[in-house]
């Protein structure tokens, strides 16, 4: 264990930029998705304050988050460790309602092809037989 505080001051002092970035990737991140901290926290299964004073710099990043971002929205979790980053810089909201759309369509189809082999079956079994 160390005597003092210098081990820990280094390391934050060494890492402060970076984790600001982050924090700011974040940010414009949900801003273009124009999305409330409320809302982005609920899409991440967190609570608004955690996004708030991570946005403010008070609360600690964990490396969770990054990958919770980065499979919600399939992006690369290194691209919000980036100042400037065009993966970042370039993200727009529509892109994601499309996604989900998509997603969401995949599943209705899926349900519909169900309930028409369901309706077959059916068909079959009280066809009446002449």
């Amino acid at each position: 264990m160390y005597k003092n505080n210098d081990y820990m001051s280094g390391f934050r002092e060494k890492y402060s930029k970076k984790m600001d970035i982050l924090r700011q990737n974040v940010y414009n991140f949900r801003k273009k998705l124009k999305m409330s901290q409320y809302e982005f926290a609920e899409k991440l299964g967190l609570i608004q304050n955690y996004i708030s004073r991570l946005e403010r710099g008070e609360g600690d990043f964990i490396v969770e988050l990054l990958y919770a971002i980065s499979e919600c929205y399939n992006i690369n979790p290194l691209d919000l460790l980036y100042n400037d980053n065009p993966n970042i810089n370039n993200i727009k909201q529509e892109n994601f309602e499309y996604k989900e759309l998509q997603k969401s369509n995949e599943k209705l189809e899926a349900q519909i092809d169900i309930l028409k082999d369901v309706i077959r079956e059916i068909k079959v079994e009280y066809n009446p037989q002449k």
